[in-house]
């Protein structure tokens, strides 16, 4: 459930998420998400505050646990699937344009291994793909589609990892925008996403076969993420895929295991860019937005878990022209 101070009428957005990862070694993950978002108000006009509290749950299969029970061959197999699972909750969330909730954001895995992941995602309801643009009245459908890369690295003793989205989204619906009704349908790709995650504690570089036996305590984390303005954009159009303009969002994270239970607690801050070409030669500008999200998993089985999320959105105050 999600909760803005923001003035107006409820909108709600549904959002449904599956995603397919097939790797090299012959392993195929298959994985399904649905989720509703109930939102208060309309997202972020001019001059207000984005401060949003959001609420998820979910349950996810991974086989951590059952690779101590089988074959070496085999235990390599499964951990490509878990690692390929657990991508593909973190890559297929900057896919979506609902809020970041990313379980086992910063946790280990064995150094070398390449992924891709292929995701989809829907949403209908008020929001666009840029929140920040101050719509009212919106009735907005967007499919997303997106191909993610991500490699683990040993960094320096240490385990990291670089990852790459890029989206492709088809939009259609209408809206208002300062008293004027609006109506869009367009299609292309959308800003694609770079980010490079270090875990600086507790996390050492691993092979596969020393990873078999690594047990999690305390992990510290940091991670860069660069949002660059390549999607696809017209001045001239007040919805866009694109958003026209930089992200910049670094982060830091720490995760403990308690046996079955992992707390983690994560919290980062986005800076943007100006857009200077928002609707004509109008200049759109967004303040820091600033994030808290928090994480409760439990191992309920072998390779079966579930976590109950929470964020904190706050900041992000957009104006037009300084208005």
């Amino acid at each position: 459930v999600t909760r803005s101070r923001n003035n107006g009428p409820s909108v709600e957005r549904t959002s449904s998420t599956a995603w397919l990862s097939l790797l090299a070694a012959q392993v195929v993950s298959f994985s399904v998400s649905v989720g509703s978002v109930m939102t208060s108000g309309p997202p972020v006009p001019a001059g207000r505050d984005a401060s949003t509290i959001a609420l998820d749950a979910d349950l996810t299969i991974d086989y951590d646990e059952i690779l101590k029970t089988v074959s070496d061959d085999m235990a390599a197999r499964l951990e490509f699937a878990t690692l390929a699972s657990l991508a593909a909750t973190m890559l297929v969330a900057s896919v979506a344009v609902a809020q970041d909730l990313e379980p086992r954001m910063y946790s280990n895995a064995p150094v070398g291994l390449n992924f891709i992941v292929a995701g989809y995602t829907y949403t209908d309801g008020s929001v666009s793909v840029d929140p920040s643009v101050p719509l009212e009245d919106g009735e907005i459908e967007v499919q997303t589609t997106g191909l993610g890369y991500a490699r683990v690295l040993d960094v320096l003793g240490r385990s990291g990892k670089i990852d790459v989205v890029v989206p492709y989204s088809w939009l259609s619906g209408s809206a208002t925008f300062q008293g004027e009704p609006q109506e869009r349908e367009v299609e292309g790709f959308g800003d694609p996403r770079l980010r490079f995650s270090l875990n600086v504690l507790g996390a050492p570089a691993l092979s596969f076969e020393e990873f078999q036996h690594y047990e999690q305590d305390v992990i510290v984390g940091v991670s860069l993420q660069v949002t660059a303005p390549l999607g696809q954009y017209d001045s001239d159009r007040l919805v866009n895929i694109g958003t026209n303009r930089w992200t910049v969002k670094p982060e830091i994270g720490i995760s403990k295991a308690w046996r079955r239970l992992t707390l983690e607690l994560a919290t980062s801050v986005a800076f943007y860019s100006e857009n200077d070409e928002f609707l004509g030669n109008r200049t759109l500008e967004k303040e820091p937005l600033y994030s808290i999200q928090a994480h409760a998993i439990y191992s309920i089985w072998r390779g079966v878990w579930a976590a109950l999320d929470f964020t904190y959105y706050g900041g992000g105050e957009t104006t037009i022209d300084d208005v």
